[in-house]
């Protein structure tokens, strides 16, 4: 059985079909963020489409617990495995659900009016992570004052970190996780076991989040970035956390592709388990 997680870019890609109807035990895993990208624009007419493929293999759907809910069980319990990640209601109804949607789209207002307000609230979510991209920019100003100049002169032509470059790397993901982990409603003190930690989303997102501040930083700065970029690299990142848990990333995106590659790279030979 192989899970990969489906980024909102990749929902009309033919290569998505040749996925799901190669073999049966090919399953995309839908995150909250996917679920609310479905949405974007006319939400009736775009729903449609971003689960037109999907919806003709619906048994091959995974959909995830909300993020929000996720945090707290990880922390709450310290389980932290892809399987407690997903939601089985809701991988269960994903058939009904798309059921609903082609209604919906056929003249059901009722239906229709619930995908509309579905809608309403995934923009309001994204114009949210917009506005504070401004926070975003001053976090990874600051991650950037803290490198020494040859480790900036690394980045910026893409040579290999030395030893010392690669522990403050460490450290600097960690302190990240912290901070994150601190600042978050659902999170409570960070986890002492390692394998918790490292198996915590906040921690996995942290990764993702610092690999691409040193992408942002080698390219010039943050500061460079527009609001809409920034936001939608921030939103990348999520996709790229949560297909650390599973088996892949189904995505257009290069950056977030070889982003989600680093990503598992450090977690399988830097951020080990513990025997």
């Amino acid at each position: 059985m192989t899970k990969k997680v489906l980024d909102a870019n990749f929902f009309q890609d033919s290569a998505l079909e040749d996925y799901l109807s190669t073999d049966p035990q090919n399953f995309v895993v839908f995150t909250d963020v996917a679920c609310m990208e479905a949405y974007k624009g006319n939400a009736l007419v775009s729903i449609q489409k971003s689960l037109g493929i999907v919806s003709r293999y619906p048994a091959q759907v995974v959909v995830l617990k909300p993020t929000r809910e996720i945090i707290k069980n990880q922390h709450a319990t310290g389980v932290t495995s892809g399987v407690a990640l997903e939601d089985p209601n809701q991988t269960k109804g994903f058939r009904q659900f798309c059921d609903y949607v082609r209604l919906a789209g056929a003249g059901n207002h009722q239906l229709a009016a619930q995908v509309l307000a579905l809608g309403c609230e995934a923009s309001r979510h994204f114009e949210l992570m917009r506005d504070a991209s401004p926070e975003v920019v001053a976090g990874i100003e600051e991650v950037s004052a803290s490198l020494r100049p040859d480790h900036l002169r690394s980045l910026k032509k893409r040579e290999p970190l030395s030893h010392e470059a690669a522990e403050e790397m460490i450290q600097q993901i960690l302190l990240l996780a912290a901070w994150f982990m601190k600042k978050h409603p659902d999170a409570s003190a960070v986890p002492q076991n390692g394998d918790e930690l490292r198996g915590s989303y906040i921690f996995r997102y942290s990764v993702a989040a610092y690999l691409l501040a040193m992408r942002w930083i080698s390219d010039g700065g943050a500061k460079t970035v527009k609001p809409e970029n920034l936001r939608n690299d921030v939103v990348d990142m999520t996709y790229v956390a949560y297909a650390t848990f599973f088996d892949g990333l189904l995505s257009r995106d290069k950056k977030a592709t070889e982003i989600y590659e680093e990503a598992r790279f450090l977690l399988d030979e830097v951020f080990v388990s513990e025997p």
